[in-house]
């Protein structure tokens, strides 16, 4: 069986190797696009958790103890979708206040940010 005589054109031929061009670039385009914006915001949440430990630290350094547990108990209470989680513990990890209420099992100081707020 033969091909009808527009399959084997010179204009089809090009016409498919522009179509296959065209489709090679929009695929890198769009997976350059989605890369940059993941490392945008993971790079953007760093920084706000950054920010947020950074103002607790403030807190505790200028209020002490009880003004950290104040600020943190206004803040879990004026979060009332739970998007925020906080556990301040004590030094050997007993929970004093927060939206959680222990660490969870299988994390480690790797994958959570911890802030020893004890004078040396």
């Amino acid at each position: 069986m033969r091909l009808p005589l527009l399959f084997r054109t010179n204009v089809f031929r090009l016409t498919l190797g522009y179509m296959a061009l065209f489709a090679v670039s929009v695929g890198a385009l769009s997976a350059f696009i989605y890369w940059a914006t993941l490392g945008y915001l993971d790079s953007q949440t760093n920084a706000t958790i950054e920010a947020e430990i950074n103002g607790l630290y403030e807190q505790y350094e200028r209020n002490g103890l009880l003004g950290l547990r104040d600020v943190i108990e206004e803040r879990v209470r004026r979060d009332t979708e739970r998007r925020s989680f906080y556990l301040l513990a004590d030094a050997i990890g007993r929970p004093l206040i927060g939206n959680v209420t222990y660490w969870p099992v299988g994390l480690d100081d790797a994958r959570g940010q911890w802030v020893d707020c004890r004078r040396p």
